[in-house]
């Protein structure tokens, strides 16, 4: 009888999983129609201007099954398979990311977790990660020497470790003594339901022949306000050497943003004027430039700043998408020539979803491009509709 009960509770089981599987997988296959005829068409400039004329969005097949697609001019871009290490990284280090930071030294990410925080220049990758152990927080750090292929692996214990405090790796540099520079956010409960935090920007100077701190040092301390969070503006796990980083905090009352200088520690003031109803959309740090942008609709406004002194360097840009019917609108990268921004609107009869590249000094297109769908009047409608940017176009 135990026999004839435990097969049928097995049989069961197997049958439980074959359906799971039909639901998440072969379900979606069944509601959708292979791939939309999705296409990014031009309307302004010489698509050779543009180092690489593609796009990536989400688009939404069934009401249970989004997929990320990228678009050029000729339709929808099919990845190639990922690699294993890929497949573990994403989304904190993209494939290019991986062979750019990682190319002859891939053994370095064994064992590394996927949200931990990278660092590398000519002459060696580390590695930084915050874990709670045994009740204590620590430490993980992994330096590898690219010459010799010498790597170090070691741990030490947070200055100050105890079950009301929350520690996280932020950043990782470099000293000019060769020490580790790790940048980390320690957060402190302040009452029992654990609604409110007081919170400090903790540099450790990490000495790696020794494998201990060597220095600690608050950068900037404050308590948390509702939609403001202190510490570093950088939505990255992946570090090249910076000899700026750009923090938002409180400083004597006041919310605001500061440069702060790596080698040094020097924390000042950004002199961002703040109507307080913008939305900011974009703080791209590059040497000792930021470039910032925010928007209040179908409008852009972006502006440099130098680090060093947080003054303007530049008149500030207005970008009004509206001209090409858009309603919200967005930059999502800069270098030194050009800006690159998103503009939509999922009200239209055709929704707009589309991509531009514009002159930092005169806020002329340089090329413009949008979504376009094929099919019936109804069928390009609902594609366009279901298909959301991500990025604009790489500069």
């Amino acid at each position: 009888m135990s026999r004839a009960i435990a097969k049928y509770w097995i049989t069961s089981v197997m049958v439980g999983l074959v359906i799971v599987f039909a639901f998440l997988y072969v379900r979606p296959g069944w509601e959708t129609k292979g791939d939309p005829k999705l296409r990014l068409a031009t309307l302004e400039g010489d698509p050779k201007a543009v180092a690489n004329l593609s796009v990536w969005g989400t688009y939404r097949y069934s009401r249970d099954f989004n997929s990320r697609i990228g678009l050029d001019v000729d339709g929808i871009i099919h990845e190639k398979e990922p690699t294993l290490y890929e497949q573990t990284f994403e989304p904190w280090l993209s494939a290019k990311t991986v062979k750019n930071m990682f190319d002859g030294n891939l053994d370095f990410l064994r064992g590394k977790k996927n949200y931990g925080t990278f660092y590398s220049d000519d002459e060696m990758l580390a590695y930084a990660n915050t874990e709670h152990v045994n009740d204590d927080w620590v430490l993980q750090i992994s330096v590898l020497d690219k010459d010799t292929k010498q790597q170090s692996d070691f741990e030490v214990q947070y200055p100050d470790s105890n079950t009301r405090n929350y520690w996280f790796t932020d950043a990782l540099q470099r000293a000019a003594n060769g020490d580790i520079i790790v940048l980390s956010t320690h957060s402190v409960n302040v009452d029992a339901e654990e609604t409110r935090h007081d919170k400090e920007l903790v540099r450790l100077q990490i000495d790696t022949g020794k494998k201990a701190i060597s220095s600690v040092t608050t950068v900037i301390a404050g308590r948390e306000e509702d939609k403001k969070q202190l510490g570093l503006l950088r939505n990255t796990k992946v570090y090249n050497p910076m000899p700026y980083m750009l923090i938002s905090a409180p400083m004597n009352g006041k919310w605001g943003y500061y440069s702060y200088q790596t080698a040094t520690g020097k924390l000042s003031p950004i002199s961002i004027v703040k109507a307080g109803t913008e939305i900011p959309t974009m703080f791209d740090v590059a040497d000792d430039r930021l470039d910032y942008a925010y928007t209040d609709g179908s409008r852009i406004h972006l502006q440099s700043f130098d680090l060093a002194t947080g003054q303007p360097e530049s008149e500030e840009i207005l970008i009004d998408t509206s001209q090409w019917n858009a309603v919200s609108a967005r930059a999502v990268a800069a270098n030194p020539k050009a800006f690159s921004i998103i503009y939509e609107n999922k009200k239209a009869d055709d929704p707009i979803a589309g991509v531009a590249i514009v002159d930092r000094k005169t806020g002329k297109v340089i090329y413009r491009a949008e979504v376009q769908a094929d099919g019936t009047e109804q069928e390009r409608q609902e594609a366009l509709r279901k298909f959301d940017l991500v990025s604009g176009l790489a500069l």
